[in-house]
């Protein structure tokens, strides 16, 4: 029975290895994520801000990836989702670095998501404060 597990679970770990099982793939619309060959697109509209996010093991970074948080507008934010995000700071996270450093990867993906928005990209910063005259 042991060694039928330990069969099973090189086969599933050897199955993230294929070529074309995991990538991503940016365009003037928005993303792709693909991740153990299951696709979910999401549009640059829809996405608020690029967060980078550490794992840490009694306060030791362990682990950096790339999350993000959703923008009002994204249909598919129910009230589980919105808690959920409240709590972790953000509500999906990218599965795999994609053979780049977690903070390259936030900048890659905050540039493309401005570039394609335009004007509209920083409509969530706060105002600028007014001076008193």
């Amino acid at each position: 029975m042991l060694s039928f597990i330990c069969a099973v679970s090189v086969i599933i770990c050897n199955v993230s290895l294929i070529p074309g099982a995991a990538w991503l793939k940016l365009d003037s619309q928005g993303f792709t994520v693909r991740y153990w060959f299951r696709e979910d697109a999401y549009r640059w509209i829809d996405v608020k801000e690029f967060k980078l996010i550490t794992y840490s093991y009694m306060f030791i970074p362990i682990r950096r990836s790339v999350g993000f948080t959703f923008s009002e507008s994204y249909p598919k934010r129910n009230v589980i989702a919105r808690i959920a995000g409240a709590i972790a700071s953000f509500d999906r996270n990218l599965p795999n670095n994609y053979g780049m450093k977690a903070h390259d990867l936030l900048a890659l993906l905050e540039s493309s998501r401005r570039q394609a928005l335009g004007a509209d990209a920083n409509r969530y910063q706060a105002p600028p404060a007014i001076e008193p005259e």
